[in-house]
């Protein structure tokens, strides 16, 4: 059994004081501390994440060492879902080079910002090799975390849950500690 934990936007946004590698970082140890129970898919907007070198250092080893999986999220945090075909598919491009050139790594997923879906954005994104997950398919931790502490079992609660820049690394920490004291 595996959660999968998408961390969203974390080295784009940040808090006054908090250094984003860090941060990053520490939500990264808080997820491996679930012993396998959960499993970090980190979402980079390309454009962001290249202010933070460290991060991007740190990202191509735990990739390379088997301990996460970047995905697209998009060169910026554009509104794909309204913009032309062509811009969807020329940032596609520009992300996928710099996840090859940066991070020696083939993700397999774009995260649309805004959640976008429609049938041009995932035939754009299926043509880059690439399948278009939309927001509403993915849950909050806030909400894995009610439905651990109300008791259900983990194995109900296998999926993609994502996690906000805005929230605290105590969430997943909790849940780590939870999971592993069930399992």
């Amino acid at each position: 059994m595996t959660i999968t934990v998408r961390v969203d936007d974390v080295l784009g946004f940040g808090r006054p004081g908090v250094d984003p590698t860090e941060r990053f970082m520490d939500i990264h140890a808080a997820i491996q501390s679930a012993n396998g129970l959960l499993w970090h898919e980190p979402t980079i907007l390309v454009q962001d994440i290249q202010a933070f070198p460290a991060a991007v250092e740190f990202i191509r080893l735990e990739s390379r060492l088997g301990r996460m999986s970047p995905q697209v999220h998009g060169w910026t945090h554009a509104p794909y879902h309204s913009l032309p075909p062509e811009r969807l598919a020329e940032d596609l491009r520009w992300c996928l080079d710099w996840f090859d050139r940066e991070l020696n790594w083939l993700p397999t997923k774009f995260y649309s910002p805004w959640g976008g879906d429609t049938p041009i954005m995932r035939e754009v994104a299926a043509a880059n090799g690439l399948g278009l997950v939309g927001a509403c398919r993915n849950e909050t931790l806030d909400r894995l975390l009610l439905r651990l502490r109300k008791g259900e079992p983990p194995r109900l609660l296998e999926g993609t849950w994502l996690w906000h820049w805005w929230s605290g690394s105590g969430p997943i920490s909790e849940i780590a500690d939870m999971l592993t004291k069930r399992s």
